[in-house]
């Protein structure tokens, strides 16, 4: 069968008018294979208005497209309650320019936001703490004040794992309640009456 595959590409290769085949037809081996170049990154102009395309698509929603894609990635978020008010660290990868969502609510607003280190003021976006924020990996840092700490705290939709401290305490397993991290029940309101 090889002599005639041989046969077969000697008489073609003739009839085409090129070289003669002198060797058998094998594949070359890993030195002789030339790579070519990696591909030049596309240019701006040829993105301009299409960065959504570097957005991971979720096939649960296929009726609508524009809630196929995930551009923000939260990632962990750490929680330190107490009865004055909470500290947050939270990761986000942005993949193309989004709002991100902040832990907190109206009655429980994010104060003193840092991006990477930098303050930024949190917007009230969709009735919800958010940030405008560009394609890249950020470390989003803040506190929320409260005068009576809530029994729990809306945190961003998708979230990754929380890790949450209240008084000082690390709380394991965490509870949630639909959108909001379980903080338990706050000191109470009004101090005990002393006895005499």
């Amino acid at each position: 069968m090889r002599r005639i595959v041989f046969l077969f590409a000697l008489l073609l290769s003739h009839a085409l008018g090129a070289a003669p085949i002198t060797a058998p037809l094998l594949p070359p081996s890993a030195a002789q294979v030339s790579v070519h170049a990696p591909a030049e990154p596309w240019p701006g102009w040829a993105q301009e208005n299409e960065e959504f395309r570097l957005c991971a698509q979720i096939a649960a929603h296929q009726d609508k497209a524009d809630q196929n894609l995930v551009c923000p990635w939260p990632g962990v978020l750490q929680i330190q309650a107490d009865a004055d008010g909470a500290r947050f660290v939270l990761i986000w990868q942005v993949l193309a320019e989004s709002w991100v969502t902040l832990p907190g609510d109206s009655e429980n607003w994010p104060q003193d936001v840092r991006v990477n280190n930098r303050s930024m003021p949190v917007v009230r976006h969709g009735n919800v703490p958010q940030l405008l924020l560009k394609p890249g990996n950020y470390v989003l840092a803040g506190r929320i004040g409260w005068m009576h700490r809530p029994q729990a705290l809306a945190l961003p939709r998708g979230v990754g794992p929380v890790r949450l401290q209240v008084d000082g305490r690390t709380i394991a397993p965490v509870h949630f309640d639909g959108g909001a991290v379980v903080l338990g029940p706050g000191p109470a309101r009004y101090p005990k009456l002393m006895r005499r």
